[in-house]
């Protein structure tokens, strides 16, 4: 991996591990279609990535998703912790160990934060 591709993951994923998933979202409507593309034309979007703008403001402002900016500002805090404790070896990249580092914070965030984050009764 050069330079250039390690700043590109290290842009798209600041606080986690550069790891892409792809979502596919079905619009079967024209009209809703054609709604999508001119709300995300008007903020200056294109579709998917209006589509993750719309996310984030519905988690950030949503009434029943409050808590979570406190669960998630903690979890970020822990794994740029986590990311910080890289020290040079010889025997692996600072990548390798900051993105070992990474994972094993996020897997013990998961762990202690699902539970906050379900509400009661629903499946985990």
């Amino acid at each position: 991996m050069s330079w250039a591709d390690a700043a590109r993951q290290k842009k798209l994923a600041p606080i986690g591990a550069y790891d892409p998933e792809h979502y596919r979202v079905t619009v079967h409507d024209t009209f809703h279609r054609f709604e999508l593309r001119m709300a995300a034309r008007v903020v200056g979007l294109t579709v998917p990535a209006f589509l993750i703008f719309a996310a984030g403001y519905t988690i950030a402002h949503h009434r029943h998703l409050r808590h979570f900016k406190a669960i998630f500002r903690k979890g970020a805090r822990e794994l740029e912790a986590a990311a910080s404790k890289v020290e040079p070896s010889p025997h692996s990249s600072n990548e390798a160990q900051r993105d070992r580092l990474v994972e094993s914070a996020l897997d013990r965030f998961s762990e202690w934060a699902t539970p906050k984050l379900m509400r009661e009764g629903e499946p985990v």
